[in-house]
């Protein structure tokens, strides 16, 4: 028995799916799982471009993973939070990634008339 964390870096399935499943990569593969039929569609999805076909590829291989072999149990699930308001910033744009780029986020200022 082990405990591994892992998060996304891309909003892309292969994150977790090619990263941690396929016998390649030091993923759950350090710990021996392999499994030919899930490497190969692994391998499929990186030549597909239509994206409804890979999807269903992607799909089949990850009922490998949570109905057949299941070589892992999630345990927990991280969820960030963040609060934002828009009344007094700019530049906040909400994405499925959830990289920022704080250089972005302004600070409104207040349209003040200064009289001399």
């Amino acid at each position: 028995m082990s405990f591994m964390g892992w998060t996304g870096d891309y909003p892309d399935p292969l994150t977790f799916l090619e990263s941690l499943f396929t016998t390649e990569n030091q993923g759950f593969g350090a710990y021996g799982y392999s499994n030919k039929k899930y490497d190969n569609l692994i391998e499929q999805s990186n030549f597909i471009k239509d994206p409804i076909q890979r999807q269903e590829i992607l799909r089949q291989a990850e009922a490998i993973i949570v109905e057949e072999d299941f070589p892992v149990a999630p345990l927990s699930i991280l969820k960030s939070y963040y609060l934002f308001r828009h009344d007094k910033w700019t530049g906040w744009t909400p994405n499925v990634s959830e990289a920022y780029l704080y250089e972005d986020i302004k600070y409104k200022r207040e349209n003040v008339n200064h009289k001399m």
